[in-house]
């Protein structure tokens, strides 16, 4: 997944990189929390904390940085570099693929 591998080099692109991921990861980790497994829903369970925790970090920072000045506010312009790498959280893979007979 090229998303993660974006170095953290800029501080907005990292704060935007980690809120896209987060978020996105949330919404899987949600849905696993019920899984008949109880190993798989123990550590989604523990997941969701974690990342709960990410997202909003994260998010405090985008809207600081969005309302701060106009050069912190012209730096989250990060987005329109994060963009091109989000379509490929949305792409299954093989493994992927079997994810219900895992729930």
């Amino acid at each position: 997944m090229r998303l993660v591998e974006v170095s953290n080099g800029d501080f907005a692109r990292t704060i935007v990189r980690i809120l896209v991921f987060s978020t996105w990861r949330l919404a899987l980790f949600e849905n696993v929390r019920d899984s008949c497994d109880p190993v798989l829903a123990a550590v989604a369970h523990k997941g969701f904390k974690e990342l709960t925790y990410h997202r909003d970090y994260a998010a405090r920072w985008v809207v600081t940085l969005g309302c701060g000045t106009t050069e912190s506010r012209r730096r989250m312009g990060a987005i329109e570099f994060i963009w091109p790498f989000i379509p490929e959280l949305f792409v299954c893979t093989d493994t992927e693929r079997c994810w219900p007979l895992l729930v």
